[in-house]
């Protein structure tokens, strides 16, 4: 850049000395210029053929000009830079020298000008480009630090999630496993006495292994909601006679727990989709209506339709959950209040109750059962996207 504005400056210089020398008036051995520079501080200097001093607008520092007007006389026209030493410190000008031969002038016209205006322009630039590079980096280093969390953000918190999903899980696993173990240490401690010595021993080990064999099916539903394609079939499936079977299925448990069981509403019509899943999503549902809605509760299953949206819905007049614990119970190995969680289970249900809803483009939402603040109950919706080719979505085009 430097070279660059210096050339720029010795084409303007060439151009003052060629504007003076049409400017002065040559009188035979007297030559008359401009007495000031001009506005940009171009010193004018005019040498004789055998390298005399003519005439000048600053006389006071020809002298450091001269050996470049000689070497002009001599045909090295051109432009040189030269030191002028000062009170302050010396100072670099760049000298233009031209030769003129006229009819009544023989010699070499100089123009010089300080270069400290360029040298000044050029330091400044320099601190510009230090302050904006600086910003850069800091500017590149903070939105590299932003999006590298962004990025990496989902990985930690699926990492984070990963941990604690195998922490709990040892965790659940523990208790059923430590009662076998100490099921298992009383029988080899009694060699001698008969099976029926130990019925409650045995039944609490069955008891704990049943509880064991269920948290690994649940466990492995929830491995298999990794791919998509585990989860959501593409087969036509119809809501109606789902709600109806699942209701005929768990009317045994509704006896046992002397609620009541229907079904309610059914206009859901058909969705493409995995009715194994889905069966099994409503079916956690309603067992868990049954549960933990309390004595004598009243359930109801029902299917429908909202837009392009199918609907499940299981609905009950249990003690409800509180709004600010509806999306936590709804965690692996999470667990309700003490009304709702009694009869214990592994905490996994509605995880994967959601699973199954987002593997087929839907959701599991919790509400409350009744818009009345004075009612309680639990109203869990299963959410599916009508897909297009299914009857569902044929039927509402």
């Amino acid at each position: 850049m430097d070279q660059v504005l210096v050339a720029q400056q010795a084409d303007g210089l060439r151009s003052s000395a060629i504007a003076a020398g049409d400017e002065a008036r040559f009188e035979g051995p007297v030559v008359r210029l401009r007495s000031d520079p001009d506005e940009a501080g171009t010193l004018i200097f005019v040498w004789g053929p055998r390298g005399d001093l003519l005439a000048a607008t600053d006389a006071s520092s020809a002298a450091l000009f001269a050996p470049a007007a000689r070497a002009a006389l001599a045909g090295a026209a051109g432009s040189r830079q030269v030191v002028v030493p000062g009170s302050h410190g010396s100072a670099t000008f760049l000298v233009a020298s031209e030769p003129v031969a006229t009819p009544d002038f023989s010699g070499v016209i100089q123009a010089a000008r300080s270069l400290a205006p360029i040298r000044a322009a050029e330091g400044r630039l320099a601190v510009l480009l230090l302050i904006a590079g600086g910003a850069g980096v800091v500017l590149a280093a903070f939105a590299s630090w932003f999006l590298a969390g962004r990025a990496l953000g989902p990985v930690q918190h699926a990492f984070r999630r990963e941990r604690e999903f195998v922490a709990d899980a040892s965790h659940e696993l523990r208790t059923p496993l430590s009662v076998v173990d100490a099921g298992l240490q009383i029988l080899d401690r009694h060699p001698d006495q008969t099976i029926a010595a130990h019925a409650a021993t045995l039944a609490a080990m069955r008891s704990q292994l049943r509880r064991m064999t269920g948290l690994l099916s649940a466990l492995l539903t929830l491995a298999g909601s990794g791919s998509p394609s585990g989860m959501a079939g593409d087969a036509e499936v119809d809501l109606d006679a789902l709600a109806r079977a699942t209701v005929a299925a768990f009317e045994p448990l509704a006896s046992e727990h002397q609620a009541v069981l229907r079904t309610g509403r059914t206009e859901g019509g058909t969705v493409r989709a995995d009715a194994e899943r889905l069966g099994q999503a409503l079916g956690i549902l309603v067992h868990n209506a049954l549960t933990h809605g309390g004595p004598s509760v009243a359930v109801e299953v029902g299917a429908w339709r909202e837009g392009r949206t199918a609907v499940l819905e299981v609905r009950d007049d249990g003690p409800g959950i509180a709004a600010a614990d509806r999306q936590r119970v709804i965690e692996r190995f999470s667990r309700g209040d003490p009304a709702r969680s009694s009869h214990g289970g592994s905490g996994l249900g509605l995880a994967i109750c959601r699973a199954i809803a987002e593997a087929h483009g839907g959701r599991l939402v919790l509400g409350p059962a009744s818009s009345d603040p004075a009612r309680t109950g639990l109203a869990a919706r299963i959410e599916v996207p009508l897909r297009r080719g299914s009857a569902a979505e044929q039927a509402g085009a």
